[in-house]
């Protein structure tokens, strides 16, 4: 095997534990955060944000350790989580319409469909951050307002 796609398997394999953790941390979360009261539906999105947060800190330090050439300006750690909320935002959002889609259009069981729809967003969401959040190559072919992790437009 060639020692590129042998690296992206390992790292693949990585971004899967991690991704299994933050599974654990949400249920743990949203488990504990009902417990204290809180509504199912609050409890269950900040569960999702500790779990977001728990996965980048681990993909940031161990997954994609490798990728990380310079810890400031477009490649700083608040940046790369500004990068990494919106690619987990935006394939949160696929998972839930591809989740429709099998369950209600195409009738597949609520679990099937949810397994599905979590598969094809794991493996876009990698593909995303690996392209757009730790690729060191990349960074410069970022929108400027993605690069520095503000929101706000920049010129470069």
């Amino acid at each position: 095997m060639d020692n590129r796609l042998e690296r992206t398997f390992s790292t693949f394999g990585r971004f899967l534990i991690v991704g299994l953790a933050g599974t654990i941390v949400n249920l743990l979360s949203l488990a504990g955060l009902v417990r204290l009261g809180l509504p199912n539906l609050g409890a269950a999105l900040l569960a999702t944000e500790i779990a977001i947060i728990h996965n980048f800190l681990w993909n940031d330090k161990w997954t994609f350790k490798q990728n990380q050439a310079s810890t400031n300006g477009s490649n700083s750690r608040l940046a790369r989580f500004g990068r990494f909320q919106l690619v987990t935002t935006l394939t949160g959002i696929l998972s839930l319409g591809l989740f429709a889609g099998l369950n209600s259009g195409l009738g597949w069981h609520y679990l099937l469909a949810q397994l599905g729809a979590i598969g094809v967003a794991t493996v876009l969401n990698f593909g995303a951050n690996s392209k757009l959040t730790w690729n060191r190559n990349h960074v410069r072919s970022v929108p400027g307002w993605l690069k520095t992790g503000t929101g706000e437009m920049q010129d470069y």
